[in-house]
């Protein structure tokens, strides 16, 4: 029996002359892995967080899947023709499948998942997606820091405060960077000053307070290539 599932694509590597392994998402079974049978040589080629109905062969919860056919259900042109949202792309796909292992079947997660990338998608200065990307996921997820109740001084990642009452040695105090820090918590995306600042701050911030995040490749070279 065949059932057509929609997922969002989270990893691919080669498997054979002509199928691809991939790792995807979707809301009924959650994280799952499967073979795309003859994927280099179909017509739609899968693509890292694009969106397909995947039709699977024999469908179950747990094993490995069996993809005979898939069908791209949302254009993300404006994403793969551009250099720095593919990169960007690779580190979203990195932060969603190291965080979604503990998340299960959440259908609110792929809804969530999918407006992220379509706003990747819409950016027209991708350049400080990346962080703002974070502090939504991190926001979204029930990990934010609390907002201090007087004027912002310093910002601890490791504690995960405002103005800590007692500073760990990673508390941040340059005012310029602290200000933008608060600022992607609390207000819509803008143009940042100290973006790879920034970005450092809530990379530790993630890894200390997300379950499951961990630091990997595509964040070297997020902070090489975009904010290097």
């Amino acid at each position: 029996m065949k059932t057509v599932v929609e997922v969002i694509v989270l990893e691919l590597k080669s498997y054979s002359e002509s199928s691809i392994w991939v790792c995807f998402f979707s809301k009924e079974n959650g994280v799952q892995n499967g073979i795309i049978k003859g994927g280099k040589k179909k017509r739609t080629k899968p693509s890292i967080l694009g969106f397909y109905n995947f039709t699977i062969y024999r469908h179950s919860e747990g094993g490995l899947q069996t993809i005979v056919n898939l069908e791209r259900t949302i254009p993300l042109d404006e994403v793969y023709g551009s250099p720095q949202k593919v990169l960007i792309a690779f580190f979203m796909s990195d932060s969603y499948k190291s965080i979604l292992v503990n998340c299960g079947t959440d259908s609110t997660f792929f809804d969530f998942i999918k407006n992220q990338v379509l706003t990747l998608k819409q950016a027209n200065k991708p350049g400080s997606f990346p962080v703002f990307f974070l502090a939504e996921l991190i926001s979204f997820l029930g990990y934010p820091p609390l907002n201090p109740l007087g004027k912002v001084e310093s910002f601890d990642p490791l504690n995960g405060v405002f103005n800590p009452k007692s500073p760990s040695l990673k508390t941040i105090h340059e005012i310029g960077v602290v200000d933008e820090i608060y600022i992607v918590f609390n207000e819509l995306e803008r143009d940042l000053l100290n973006p790879k600042k920034v970005f450092d701050a809530l990379i530790n911030y993630a890894i200390q307070h997300v379950p499951g995040y961990n630091r990997n490749k595509s964040i070297e070279v997020i902070r090489d290539v975009l904010y290097g």
